[in-house]
């Protein structure tokens, strides 16, 4: 992307910051691609790669879930009839309408209705700091280097310099992901051109990966490792819960199943960092269901940098000296957080006697509302969905939300599932 049309893209991202009535979605539904590039004085295509850019969608399919949405909020929460539902939400019939619900959500409009589960569509976010790209990437034939070192911080930096200091006359793409660590020694994984003879002291020369090519959220960044942590942190946990796309990697260990970096470099100098992200589309609208249930969860309360971590090694540690039956047999672990506190721990039937660093949480016959996620994603965005869902549908929250983690299909993919008990 030029640099005049990064530009354009961080302009084009400020449409969905202005709050002004009317809304960014009461605009986009009620005129066209041509009407809004006017506005943003370019042409309809230019318009369409920058919105694009900065949600994940294009117009056209941001307009079509938007009215979908709106459609399936008026069917549970009023008493209209499908045709007024219809030409509220500007179908052009009711059999538009009928159709669309039964592509997408395999049910008829009038079973919907009578269902416990609400399907909505995730907006898009008021925060966008990068600029994303979605777009096809084609990755040349690449050799494996591992690069082993005790010190974690900087480890991508020095892996890249230190084979560019062996080979300073390279001119090929160099890419990179982290690795599995051997003993005390973390390890980098470099993947570079196959350009013909190259210096490889000092790294671990492993398989030639073929050429390839796939599909990809992309980030640009600058080589400073707390920037790159927080791109990386974004586009996995905020933006690609809110686009329409799901992470297309595999669970093992194939260089093209997975996310990566690619490295800018000039001499032996790394300028900047592109990230990928392998993606594929997906539908869109996000699942809550009503539901009522009773619930126990032994958990314990941490504070600080690594609150999560703390917490849940308590209760772990807890269970494998006391109950290790259970913690054998259990698939299903809590997690909730506010600021640098965080709860940690794990689902439960009965009760267990414990010490002072555990306690009991018991919802007795309490009425859930609860947000659906394959995989795992960033736990404040998420319970803040959820809230807005509420807000907008007339419920009212009588406590704090809470996710539980399912892991009985995927321990590497779980289910995430948002509770937060509901005010009768």
């Amino acid at each position: 992307m030029g640099e005049s049309a990064k530009i354009q893209s961080k302009d084009m991202q400020k449409f969905f910051l202005n709050r002004d009535k009317p809304t960014p979605d009461e605009i986009l539904l009620n005129t066209t691609v041509e009407n809004l590039a006017k506005e943003f004085y370019r042409s309809p295509a230019q318009f369409s790669r920058d919105f694009y850019a900065a949600a994940g969608y294009s117009v056209h399919e941001y307009q079509r879930h938007l009215r979908l949405s709106q459609a399936l909020c008026c069917i549970k929460n009023s008493q209209m009839s499908l045709a007024e539902v219809s030409y509220l939400c500007g179908y052009s019939s009711q059999q538009a309408l009928c159709r669309e619900i039964k592509s997408l959500l395999g049910m008829t409009a009038t079973e919907y209705r009578e269902t416990n589960a609400y399907y909505f569509l995730s907006t898009c976010d008021n925060d966008i700091p990068y600029i994303t790209e979605v777009s096809k990437v084609h990755i040349p034939q690449t050799i494996c280097l591992k690069f082993y070192h005790p010190v974690l911080r900087g480890l991508e930096s020095l892996a890249v310099c230190s084979f560019l200091r062996l080979n300073p006359n390279y001119n090929g793409r160099i890419f990179g992901r982290n690795s599995t660590q051997y003993r005390n020694r973390f390890c980098y994984e470099l993947y570079v051109e196959d350009t013909g003879e190259l210096h490889t002291g000092g790294f671990t020369v492993g398989m030639i990966r073929p050429a390839y090519s796939t599909s990809c959220a992309q980030i640009r960044v600058r080589n400073e490792e707390d920037e790159i942590s927080a791109a990386w942190d974004w586009l996995y946990s905020v933006w690609l819960p809110k686009s329409m796309f799901v992470y297309a990697g595999a669970a093992d260990s194939a260089f093209e199943n997975t996310y990566f970096e690619e490295y800018t470099y000039k001499n032996t100098q790394i300028k900047k960092l592109r990230l990928y992200l392998p993606v594929q589309r997906q539908n869109n609208l996000l699942k809550v269901t009503l539901e009522q249930k009773s619930l126990t969860f032994l958990v314990s309360d941490s504070k600080g940098f690594s609150a999560e971590t703390e917490a849940s090694r308590t209760v772990l540690q807890f269970l494998a000296r006391s109950c290790p039956d259970i913690l054998q047999n259990t698939v299903q672990f809590y997690h909730q957080e506010e600021g640098s506190h965080c709860t940690c721990g794990v689902k439960i039937e009965g009760t267990i006697a414990h010490d002072e660093s555990l306690r009991t949480i018991h919802y007795e016959n309490t009425r859930f509302a609860i947000l659906h996620f394959r995989g795992i994603h960033m736990f404040s965005k998420a319970s803040a969905q959820l809230l807005a869902w509420l807000r907008e549908n007339g419920f009212a929250p009588s406590d704090k939300p809470f996710a539980v983690y399912d892991i009985t299909e995927s321990e590497d993919n779980p289910d995430m599932m948002v509770y937060c008990p509901l005010e009768i």
